[in-house]
């Protein structure tokens, strides 16, 4: 895909935060019998909010059979948003193939429900709005995405879901979320670390 749209600001405001339920259910009654392409997510999703497509990846970053595929997707996704582009960077072949209906109506569904417990949790304890933080967002989405190809048992787990608590409190616009956020990357990553030390001492030791 060679064309992308400019991000004017940081502080740009995508959809109104009260709105991002109503806004998947929209999305969910416009989803193809015969399945989503990344053209389709693109068109639907990342142009009107790369927070809500970051949130739909989740499931499939924290799954072991599809957090590598996740992690390529959220690396192309979130790098140019690092530099203010909303696009999706991926081969060719990769952007033809198609996801099922069902599959992508099960993760959007899921999605819908954690949407509504924060916004109920929100209306309860709200919070002041903030400027959306988009190259934040951007970059710590990309870190955790690299992170999730690191082929390891179970060290998917906890980047999969630092990527849904960072989309959620950046399309929210609750910095202390964002904080936490941030946070939890940092011990992501010193996991994913952790994990990976032993094995590059043993093939060290191999070699």
């Amino acid at each position: 895909m060679s064309h992308s749209k400019p991000i004017s600001g940081d502080d740009r405001p995508d959809i109104p935060a009260a709105e991002a339920s109503r806004l998947v259910e929209s999305v969910l009654g416009q989803v193809p019998a015969d399945g989503v392409t990344v053209a389709w997510i693109r068109e639907h999703l990342l142009l009107r909010s790369p927070e809500m497509l970051f949130l739909a990846f989740t499931p499939f970053a924290v799954l072991p059979a599809t957090s590598p595929v996740a992690g390529i997707l959220l690396l192309c996704t979130a790098t140019p948003l690092i530099f203010r582009r909303r696009n999706i960077f991926v081969p060719l072949f990769t952007g033809q193939r198609r996801l099922s209906a069902a599959r992508f109506e099960k993760a959007s569904r899921l999605l819908l429900r954690i949407l509504k417990r924060y916004e109920a949790y929100a209306m309860r304890r709200p919070h002041p709005p903030s400027r959306r933080h988009t190259r934040w967002t951007g970059l710590l989405i990309a870190v955790l995405g690299a992170a999730l190809l690191v082929p390891l048992p179970f060290s998917n787990v906890l980047p999969g879901f630092t990527v849904g608590t960072v989309a959620l409190a950046s399309l929210e616009q609750d910095n202390r979320l964002l904080i936490l956020a941030s946070l939890m990357t940092v011990v992501s990553l010193l996991a994913v670390a952790l994990e990976a030390m032993p094995v590059y001492h043993l093939a060290l030791g191999l070699l």
